[in-house]
Formats: structure tokens, sequence, C-alpha cells
């Protein structure tokens, strides 16, 4: 039982035929990508048991929508995680579920559609997974980079580099900076092997002028300024409408944003629900004001060229 993969009607019969799976969640909340499903549920560490019999109950309601529509939930890929602070996950110790007669066992981290999710939160896995990823194709690039073209070369680490250290950066990029100091790093490494560089040459100013690039902290302002660009103009997630509020000033067209969510310590200050409005507040008023009339690739443009001055006197 399946759809055709690669067709065009392929996604709406998969909506149309696991869509009511949502009505047989009672306690948390299902959150789904075409076949990959996440069950989220909170709470106090006091109320434990109560969340993982939420959890245990509403596991068995999807068990057995799944057998009543012809399909079976594979336990063995199923995964479990708590996410809290490290004396939290102390008190817990190790925990388990039960699911279809068998155990199944918290983990310290898992991965959601690419990006490695750890139970502190502090993204170290998943940038120690593409800190080695990177570190391996800088290695396949490097004994052919004589044979290429500096723009050809670019082009490449771009493509082959860039594009998996940057990919979901609005997620992390807002972990503390000596967390983020190995992928910068890779940044560095990349950069030397498109200029001919040697190890010890220092190469920042380069990085910024001659080839464009964003270290992680500047890539996340960015990612976080044109989200909001995105939510202005109802591009982004119904689910953010609750999250921001937009006030325009009277007689003028100056928009500011602020956000439902408090933050209590400087570590919340760098969640995107806090820190997107805030450094979207700070942006100059030609590209801030101006949402409205700059299309989506003017606004990126403008944007970019922000970031990167603000990297280059930072």
């Amino acid at each position: 039982m399946g759809v055709l993969q690669g067709s065009i009607l392929g996604p709406a019969l998969l909506n149309l035929y696991i869509n009511s799976i949502t009505e047989s969640v009672k306690h948390c909340k299902l959150i789904f990508f075409a076949d990959d499903n996440y069950l989220l549920k909170s709470g106090f560490v006091s109320e434990f048991g109560q969340v993982l019999g939420c959890i245990e109950s509403d596991l068995d309601c999807i068990d057995n929508w799944l057998t009543c529509n012809g399909m079976e939930l594979n336990v063995d890929k199923t995964e479990f995680m708590w996410v809290g602070t490290k004396s939290m996950l102390d008190k817990l110790g190790t925990v388990s579920i039960s699911l279809c007669g068998k155990k199944v066992y918290s983990k310290p981290n898992i991965k959601c559609l690419g990006t490695y999710i750890d139970c502190r939160l502090s993204w170290s896995e998943h940038i120690a997974k593409i800190t080695k990823t990177v570190k391996y194709n800088l290695l396949c690039i490097h004994p052919y980079k004589n044979l290429f073209h500096k723009d050809k070369l670019k082009l490449m680490v771009e493509t082959q580099l860039l594009s998996i250290i940057y990919y979901n950066a609005m997620i992390w990029g807002g972990t503390t900076n000596k967390v983020l100091k190995p992928v910068n790093n890779c940044i560095r490494a990349a950069c030397r092997l498109c200029l001919g560089k040697t190890k010890y040459d220092r190469v920042k100013n380069d990085i910024t002028n001659e080839l464009g690039w964003l270290f992680l902290e500047n890539m996340y302002i960015y990612k976080c300024c044109y989200f909001m660009f995105q939510h202005i103009n109802n591009i982004s997630l119904t689910y953010f409408n609750y999250v921001f509020d937009m006030k325009k000033s009277n007689g003028r067209n100056r928009v500011t944003i602020n956000s439902n969510v408090i933050s209590r310590n400087k570590y919340g200050d760098k969640l995107i629900e806090c820190f997107a409005c805030n450094v979207f507040n700070t942006l100059p008023k030609e590209i801030r004001d101006n949402y409205d009339e700059l299309n989506k690739c003017a606004f990126k443009m403008k944007l970019y060229e922000w970031t990167i001055n603000l990297q280059t006197n930072s």
C-alpha cells in the first residue's frame, strides 16, 4: 500500500489517507511531515507520571488507528527523548515508555529532518556531526584544488560545504559562541582552500570582503531577519501569529514587532521567538520600513549587504 514516489498526486493522496490520524491524539501535539511523525508533550518534573501516561495513551491510540487503516507502527524505528536542563534530566534518570508490548528507552539525541536535536538543546551533537562531514568533504576536495579556477572552487565549496553548514541555521545558530566555534573554524578552512592560504593565515577579512560569506552568528541574524520579513508578509506559518505582535506608527510606514514570549535569561534572548523581532527592529529604516515595497529578492539582497557590513565592523 502506498503512492508512487515522485508523482504529482502522491503528496495529496498521502495527506488524504493519513490526515484523520490527528483525531486519535487526545493529549499530545502531533506534528507530521509525510511519514515522519512527532508527538510532543510538555510538563514540569513534578508532573512526570502524568506526562508519561499521556504519551503512552496517545501512542496506543495511534497504534490502533494504524491497525484499523491497514498499517503497522514500526517500534524499532520509534525514538523517545526527554528535553530539559541537566539537573532536571538527572532527576528523571533513565526513562522508558511501553509501546506494543516493548520498552522504548529515552535517547540523548534524535535526528529530525536532517538536524540532530539533543536532550539539552545545546546543539553540540548536530554541530559535531556537520563538522565531521564538512572536514571529510574538505579532505576530498583538497587534492584537486589546483585543477580549478578560484571561482569554480568557490562555487564547489559553497554547494558542497556551506550548504551543509547553513542548513537549518535559524534553528540552532543561536547557541553559544563556544559551541559554534568548530563550525566557524570549518568556514575558515574552506576559505583557505579557496584562496590558497596556509593553515595559520588570518582569513576573517577575506571571508567577508572577498568571498562574501557569513560566520554562523551573523548567518543566524540574517535568517532571523528574513524570517520576520516572511512573517510580516504572511509567508510564515500561522503558528507565529500568536508569538509576534506587529504595530505600525501612525502616519508613517514604520513597523515595530514585539514578542509575546518572555525571556528569563541570556540563553532565552537568543531564541528565535525573542531574538528575531529584536534584531529586525534594529534594521536600518530603508530596509525595515520598506518591507511592503521590496520584493523578496530585493529585501534579501539589501539584508545580506547589511549583514556583511555588520560582520566587517564586528
